[in-house]
């Protein structure tokens, strides 16, 4: 089996939440269970990622659509939901995982400080929202 992925520890990754988040694939290039893929439909705006699992089901208002009928299949496959909807499933790019990868505070040093207030135009009595 080969396995291209990316690690992050603690991350959540749709339902499968936490460990590899990544693509894994079996050596014809097909996603497994435990990859990761991004699904896209309507309704469903930038899209999804889903950790895929032998019995497993991706619910959304728009139907339900099982595992098994993404599990060994070709990148960009259509498969159709419970109630009759499209969904079409994609391995995930880095940008994907980047803007979907969770996000824990920033140590900013005062070195740092002065030249992102500056560029920010934060001046004092300046109304700040965070």
């Amino acid at each position: 089996m080969l396995i291209s992925a990316l690690f992050a520890s603690g991350a959540s990754a749709g339902e499968g939440g936490g460990g590899l988040v990544g693509w894994v694939e079996s050596t014809h290039g097909t996603p497994v269970a435990g990859a990761v893929i991004s699904v896209f439909g309507k309704g469903m705006g930038n899209g999804g990622f889903v950790t895929l699992t032998d019995s497993g089901e991706f619910h959304s208002h728009t139907g339900v659509v099982p595992h098994a009928d993404l599990i060994g299949q070709d990148e960009g496959v259509r498969v159709r939901s419970s109630r009759g909807s499209s969904f079409t499933a994609f391995r995930p790019t880095l940008g994907d995982f980047v803007l979907k990868m969770p996000r824990g505070a920033q140590v900013i040093y005062p070195k740092d400080l002065g030249p992102i207030l500056m560029l920010a135009d934060v001046f004092p009595g300046a109304r700040i929202l965070e």
